[in-house]
């Protein structure tokens, strides 16, 4: 316990003392003392017994200065922490909650953070929904679940940062895995697991885009005698076109923010295309990125779309536009509940067009030949057949004239004069790919850099030229066969896939997906787990490393245990320890009621994640 000395003086003639100054033993370097003096005042009798001049400086009109000693006995509420040079480090933006600075995510505004959470939902995933042949009975619960899980799974995250006071994925890691000291070789590890995951995750997405992206918009190139050589030309172009705004310095670069923008317009634009093409009966069946035919395909293709990352730094960018201190309670517009929220709902709504789609595709209409229809039959039923059978457009002809849409109210033109003519099957192509290449400079720009102490000197941003040339190298790698040219989808075959096109990449496709779907789903709920259930639960009453104050209450309930008990003593410490203890139980005890909801969604999220995984693995595989 503490030790606190008090030294006093009494004026003559029974007057009123006032209390002298209080010499405090401090530990120190110099072990020297320290002199405070105090202006309170209290009345007491100038025939004080000896005895009392011990529990003087346990009075309330009493200046204390608790001094811990260096054998003093640990607490239970006392917590281990691994970094003891917290409060030093530079990089945090706030003492209480543990936000650090970040080049590449630095504080935004919660229209950007709203902007960067729903674009990983409308990317490669939401554009092949329409190919995933999946029944509604099977689309719609898919389409609903796989958002529910992907907004639980970013509550997680949230829920993990505000319990830990750590905004970052490694700190959370380190918490759960390598806590306590001499563990630096376990928090080495784990830091550059998650640094190399982290990279390999979005470089292989960025990769996955480029190809995707190219191999759609092959089959609109001029059919040439060397199809590589038009596919590593084409590619190198665009590809120099992506890099300028991935090398931007953050998401907060007007690069990145208007590239961004531009995707959710172009995916808006492209939607629309799709609703017109299945109203008018022009919106083809195509063979899915992944294939066609198996369930698993559409139900992967549905979770994929709502798979994201970056959750915690966009979290830590929001908070580290709040001030520091803020008495107030925090508008709804900041709230990353709300933001997260509407991100998602935002996606549904966005997405639920494509899913419909899939369920109802537009049948391919049969053209009657005039030849098959009979001479003598001239009744109403005939006349049309023969109409549309002898005229050059069909029934599902995917041309959409500029000019003259309405035959009833466009004015006649000479035979002469052609009207221009858009295929919308080709419009949508473009547009779909130029959605998906504009979601690469996002995944380059908050891709970790290498970490190597010799790039630091270099005055250019040496690890980005690194990532944008290894992305486009392996983009530039020609797949094994092309999809076939005209109106037939992906591929005028099934097999006319991009998985099937390159033996390599369907590999590096599969590990991509699956590392996406673990890091999305089955990672935050293993964590809350590990957090709540296998570990000592966080002091709610007492935070770590503060000192247990005592009270006056105290005091007196320590001068009756000593005079009650005779030989049992019990220390103030100990008593106010107990006292603490109690309200600490009661405390936890109606945190765990509240948590209980969540800790049985976090079960079903870890036990529905590990199943997809095994699922999509076994797909993969071949085993289905």
């Amino acid at each position: 316990m503490a030790n606190v000395v008090a030294a006093a003086s009494a004026a003559a003639g029974g007057a009123s003392r006032r209390p002298p100054a209080l010499t405090m033993p401090f530990t120190s370097d110099n072990h020297h003392a320290r002199h405070l003096s105090t202006t309170s005042s209290a009345s007491s009798s100038s025939d004080d017994e000896p005895e009392s001049s011990a529990l003087s400086a346990l009075d309330s009109s009493a200046a204390l200065i608790l001094v811990h000693d260096q054998d003093e006995p640990s607490s239970p509420f006392d917590f281990t922490d691994d970094e003891d040079d917290r409060d030093d480090d530079p990089d945090l933006v706030s003492p209480i909650f543990e936000v650090r600075k970040s080049a590449v995510f630095p504080p935004l505004p919660p229209s950007l953070v709203f902007l960067y959470l729903l674009t990983p939902y409308l990317k490669l995933g939401a554009l092949d929904l329409p190919n995933s042949q999946l029944p509604l009975k099977y689309g719609l619960p898919a389409l609903l679940l796989s958002a529910l899980a992907s907004g639980f799974a970013r509550q997680i995250w949230y829920m993990l940062a505000r319990y830990l006071r750590k905004a970052d994925m490694t700190d959370i890691l380190l918490d759960t895995f390598a806590k306590g000291r001499g563990k630096e070789r376990q928090r080495a590890v784990i830091r550059a697991m998650v640094r190399v995951g982290t990279g390999v995750i979005s470089t292989l997405l960025a990769v996955t885009y480029l190809r995707h992206s190219m191999y759609t918009l092959h089959s609109l190139l001029p059919q040439k005698q060397q199809p590589i050589l038009a596919y590593l030309a084409s590619t190198s172009l665009i590809g120099l076109v992506v890099a300028y705004p991935s090398y931007a310095r953050s998401l907060s670069s007007k690069r990145i923010v208007y590239a961004t923008w531009l995707s959710i317009a172009t995916y808006t634009a492209w939607l629309g295309c799709t609703i017109y093409a299945h109203t008018h009966g022009l919106l083809e069946v195509q063979t899915g990125w992944l294939g066609a035919g198996s369930i698993w395909q559409g139900l992967s293709t549905t979770a994929f779309a709502f798979c994201s990352s970056s959750t915690l730094p966009l979290y830590a960018s929001l908070k580290g536009t709040s001030p520091i201190i803020s008495t107030g309670k925090t508008p709804r517009s900041r709230s990353f509940r709300i933001i997260s929220f509407l991100s998602v709902v935002s996606a549904i709504l966005f997405l639920l067009p494509s899913v419909i789609f899939a369920a109802f595709p537009n049948q391919p209409a049969v053209v009657v030949p005039p030849t098959s229809l009979p001479a003598d039959n001239t009744t109403a039923t005939t006349i049309i057949p023969v109409i549309l059978a002898s005229s050059s457009i069909s029934l599902n002809v995917t041309h959409i004239p500029v000019l003259g849409s309405i035959p009833s109210l466009a004015p006649p033109l000479p035979s002469e004069i052609a009207l221009p003519v858009i295929q919308i099957q080709t419009v949508r192509r473009i547009l779909a790919s130029t959605t998906v290449l504009l979601g690469i400079p996002t995944l380059i720009v908050t891709t970790p850099p290498i970490a190597h102490p010799s790039l630091r000197s270099v005055k250019f941003n040496v690890s980005r030229v690194i990532i944008i040339f290894l992305v486009l190298v392996l983009a530039m790698i020609p797949p094994r066969s092309f999809p076939s040219p005209g109106e037939g989808g992906e591929g005028g075959t099934p097999d006319d896939y991009y998985l099937n096109s390159s033996a390599i990449f369907a590999v590096l496709t599969a590990v991509m997906v699956l590392m996406t779907f673990a890091s999305t789903y089955f990672l935050p709920a293993l964590l809350h787990i590990l957090t709540h259930i296998f570990k000592r639960p966080l002091a709610i009453v007492v935070p770590p490393r503060t000192p247990l104050l005592q009270t006056p209450s105290t005091s007196v309930d320590f001068e009756n245990a000593q005079s009650g008990s005779g030989s049992r003593q019990t220390s103030p410490r100990t008593v106010y320890d107990e006292l603490l203890l109690r309200k600490e139980r009661a405390l936890q005890k109606k945190q765990f009621k509240k948590r209980i909801v969540w800790d049985i969604g976090v079960w079903l999220l870890l036990g529905a994640s590990a199943t997809g995984v095994v699922i999509v693995a076994g797909g993969f595989a071949g085993t289905w």
